[in-house]
């Protein structure tokens, strides 16, 4: 069973993320998303911040338009990083009783990608070839299932990290831990996963 999480964006103040279903922990989207946000130029922070607004947020099991359909698919955004691989065998090597795989049908399907790993979203995001997310942001009031949230806001550069999901909307900023842009480098989140892991051991004493 993977890590699950969310990859969440605060716009104007309103958080609304999308769910991810493997290695949310720091170790693995923590560190993706502290590596993206470190490898962006001020003028790419300004971009991602505009595409993040523009963003359209989705129902899971609602209906994908043709036209968005064949672009998502085209880009392989429903298949994940082993798939991927996988076609590009079979391509140079087909086997005469391969199956094949059904398509697609709805967000959650045609997004599939990125509710594998939803740090691949972010640089789709920034070249503008991924308008749509999937709304999840009801899971991080999930205190079982949610086990580590991360809360990009482009516009006040600050990202914020919560472990084990928030009870409330009230409790959000009490309990996640936020720190600027500026502040991060590239072994902030070891350090930070190291910080939580040694207060989980004070809290178990």
């Amino acid at each position: 069973m993977g890590t699950r999480g969310l990859l969440d964006f605060i716009i104007r103040g309103q958080r609304v993320g999308t769910f991810t279903k493997f290695d949310a922990y720091p170790g693995g989207l923590g560190r993706w998303i502290v590596e993206f946000i470190l490898s962006l130029s001020e003028e790419q922070i300004e971009e991602m911040a505009q595409r993040v607004r523009e963003l359209q947020w989705v129902d899971e099991d609602s209906p994908v338009p043709p036209d968005v359909y064949e672009r998502y698919t085209s880009l392989k955004f429903h298949l994940s990083e082993h798939d991927i691989y996988r076609s590009a065998l079979d391509w140079a090597n087909p086997h005469p009783f391969a199956t094949p795989t059904p398509p697609p049908s709805d967000w959650a399907s045609v997004l599939w990608q990125f509710r594998l790993r939803a740090s691949n979203a972010l640089p789709h995001i920034l070249d503008g070839t991924l308008k749509h997310c999937i709304d999840d942001s009801d899971f991080i009031h999930d205190g079982i299932f949610c086990e580590w949230a991360y809360y990009i806001d482009f516009e006040s550069r600050r990202l914020w990290i919560i472990s084990g999901g928030a009870g409330d909307d009230d409790d959000f900023y009490e309990r996640a831990i936020g720190v600027d842009f500026v502040e991060l480098h590239p072994r902030w989140i070891e350090e930070f996963a190291l910080m939580s892991w040694l207060g989980n051991r004070d809290g178990d004493d």
